[in-house]
Order: structure tokens, then C-alpha cells, then sequence
């Protein structure tokens, strides 16, 4: 994630408490990526850009859920959905550019992190039996691997 999301955070909420946020370092990112590339049965050493294009045609909208709207709580979704992960894993870039945090404080400021005017994220947890796709349309989609 870009540091200026940390920064605008701290700014828009002054006295909040900022949540533990773990980059990944590039050897965990290939690993994930790596693992993703099995479950989804595709070839190995297959480009970040193949494996989105994967996610996107095989997911589906999920009917009545707008990431931008105030009641949106990405928590309730993953509870709603059977989902219940401590942790998820936040993909901000072609897989090159995930954070690791805990699912009830990415929850908590989701909003102030998640720009809906540019950003894509894929939201994962360790099993990889399923992809949130957040899309900057204003559309939430969903993978089950």
C-alpha cells in the first residue's frame, strides 16, 4: 500500500490508533502468488497479469454490495459469505504489493484506505479457497476456489 494511505489516514482521524499493517516482502509475495497459480490449476510460472485476468472472468458480482457505500462493512461480508479469516491478505498492485492485516481493523478503515475513484484490490486469506475482487466501479465480486 502507498505510504500516503497511512499518512491520509492519520490525518483524517486524528488520535486513532493505526492499525498493524505487515507488507510483504517480495519472496512472500511470489509465494502467495505461487500458491494462488496452483489452486486456480493454471501453469506455473504463470504473470500476475494472467492470474487477474483468471480471477476477474471467473468471479461474480455480488448482487447489492457497493464497497463505497457508508454501510459497508467488509467484515460483515466475509461473515455473511461464511468467510470468518483473522487475517486477510490486501493485493494492491499485480501481486507485487500485498499487505497483511487483521481482518477486523482493514474492516475498521477500510474506507479511509480503499480510494474507490482508482483502486483494484484482491482480498485473500492463507486457505486461498476464495478472492474478493473490490473494484473501483463500485462493484464487489467474488471467486471461490
Amino acid at each position: 500500500m502507498d505510504d500516503i494511505k497511512i499518512k491520509n489516514l492519520g490525518t483524517r482521524r486524528p488520535g486513532l490508533d493505526l492499525p498493524a499493517i505487515r507488507h510483504l516482502g517480495r519472496e512472500e509475495c511470489e509465494s502467495l502468488l505461487k500458491e494462488l497459480t496452483a489452486r486456480l490449476e493454471m501453469p506455473d510460472g504463470s504473470s500476475a497479469l494472467a492470474i487477474l485476468k483468471v480471477l476477474e472472468l471467473g468471479a461474480s458480482d455480488i448482487p447489492h454490495v457497493k464497497p463505497s457505500d457508508d454501510g459497508f462493512v467488509l467484515s460483515e461480508l466475509l461473515n455473511r459469505l461464511q468467510f470468518e479469516p483473522a487475517n486477510i491478505y490486501i493485493n494492491w498492485s499485480s501481486f507485487d504489493d500485498i499487505d497483511e492485516m487483521s481482518t477486523v481493523q482493514f474492516s475498521a478503515v477500510f474506507h479511509d484506505l480503499w480510494y474507490p475513484s482508482s483502486d483494484d484490490i484482491e482480498i485473500f486469506d492463507r486457505s486461498h479457497d476464495w478472492v474478493l475482487l473490490i473494484r473501483h466501479f463500485d462493484v464487489v465480486q467474488l471467486l471461490r476456489i
